[in-house]
């Protein structure tokens, strides 16, 4: 009895025929300037800049990246919880800062901002959340810090 072989993926050589991971090489947009655009699609041009609440969420989500990939205090990574807590007071602070009109990202942040969101945070909420909020948000300006060294921020003497 003789069996069918099915075609391999490889090539005589061993090689495969097309790798898994390949992707089309030329965009909607270099198509476009070829005069090869496909009917009913449109071409964007690229936005010149970004907003400040736009780089808060970038930063927010560069931030869960960075925590994903750290280990805490005990070389554990971190857990999904931990996480979405620290992600939690970035937003707070986000939208506080959008709230606040201040057109400005992270990165301008000095100690009298915080100290303001958290007045401002503690007449919404208890003292435990408004401390609970206060510890989490640090990590974000130790990222900060690490990643971009913008320092730490820390009272005033």
């Amino acid at each position: 009895m003789s069996t069918t072989r099915s075609a391999s993926r490889h090539s005589t050589d061993g090689r495969p025929r097309k790798s898994p991971l390949r992707v089309a090489t030329m965009s909607l947009d270099a198509a476009a300037m070829l005069g090869r655009q496909q009917p009913g699609a449109t071409v964007h041009k690229p936005r010149k800049e970004v907003s400040a609440p736009e780089l808060r969420l970038l930063a927010i989500s560069e931030f869960d990246g960075w925590l994903r990939a750290r280990t805490n205090k005990h070389d554990l990574p971190y857990q999904e919880d931990t996480i979405t807590a620290y992600k939690e007071a970035a937003r707070a602070l986000h939208r506080w800062m959008t709230k606040q009109q201040i057109d400005d990202d992270f990165t301008t942040i000095d100690t009298a901002a915080p100290n303001t969101f958290f007045a401002d945070y503690l007449d919404g909420h208890c003292q435990n959340g408004t401390n609970t909020i206060q510890r989490n948000l640090a990590h974000l300006f130790v990222w900060r810090e690490a990643e971009y060294g913008y320092p730490t921020l820390t009272p005033p003497p």
